[in-house]
Formats: C-alpha cells, sequence, structure tokens
C-alpha cells in the first residue's frame, strides 16, 4: 500500500477509536436523550467512516463491508432495544 493509503488507514483508526470512545463514555450519562443523541452520533461517525473506507481502499473493502454490515446490525439491534 502507498503511503497515503497508509495515512488514511491511520485517520480512520483514530477516528474509530473517537467513535467508540464516546459510545463508551455515554456510559457515565444519566439523561437518556443526551445518552441517545451520543449513541447516534458515534454510530453515524462509524457508518459514513467505513462507506468512505470502503470507496477510496480497495485492498481492505471486503473486510470493510463486512464491518459496515455488523455495525449496522448492532446499531438496529440495540436502537430496537431503546425503544
Amino acid at each position: 500500500m502507498s503511503d497515503k493509503k497508509m495515512m488514511f488507514l491511520a485517520v480512520n483508526m483514530l477516528i474509530t477509536v473517537l467513535s467508540l470512545a464516546i459510545i463508551i463514555g455515554t456510559m457515565f450519562i444519566e439523561n437518556q436523550k443526551t445518552k441517545l443523541v451520543a449513541i447516534a452520533v458515534a454510530i453515524s461517525i462509524l457508518v459514513v467512516q467505513k462507506i468512505v473506507e470502503i470507496i477510496v481502499i480497495k485492498e481492505t473493502r471486503k473486510v470493510s463491508i463486512v464491518v459496515l454490515i455488523i455495525i449496522v446490525a448492532a446499531a438496529g439491534y440495540f436502537g430496537y432495544k431503546m425503544f
């Protein structure tokens, strides 16, 4: 892989860590509406990031599609459980 793709993957990893930190941080929030908004923002960041990764990097496309399906399925399941 070229240096640009490696840099792109590094930035994607940082974005993923940030999104997961937001999701973990919501465990300490008492307000349910704020918690729901924070989780929705974090999951939407993950979904957009994976879609961009699928478009840009061809080498990791198959794995990224599987991860995107898992993220969407988990978001749907936990979204259903919250309501």
